[in-house]
């Protein structure tokens, strides 16, 4: 069966009509890299989800150093504290 075909409103109603056409028309006029763009655009977005997940793990571990951080501080202070009052002691003796 011959589809007469006599504008781009023909093509396109020939598509919809048969579908499974669809997909070798895309081949013939796309270029290799347009059709490699789905594939390159999933591995962008599972490397971001990665990215994202590492500097996740990243601010998490950044936490958890400052708060480690400020502990050590608040005992240095404590440590500091009780030192001047042992010098003192010393010196008043």
């Amino acid at each position: 069966m011959s589809l007469p075909i006599r504008s781009s409103d023909d093509i396109l109603m020939a598509l919809r009509e048969h579908p499974e056409w669809k997909e070798e028309v895309r081949r013939e006029i796309l270029t290799e890299e347009l059709l490699g763009l789905p594939a390159m655009v999933r591995s962008l977005a599972e490397s971001q989800q990665r990215t994202e997940a590492t500097l996740r793990s990243f601010m998490e571990s950044t936490q958890a150093f400052q708060r480690s951080m400020e502990e050590f501080q608040r005992s240095m202070e404590e440590f500091k504290e009780v030192t001047k009052r042992r010098l003192e002691a010393v010196e008043k003796r």
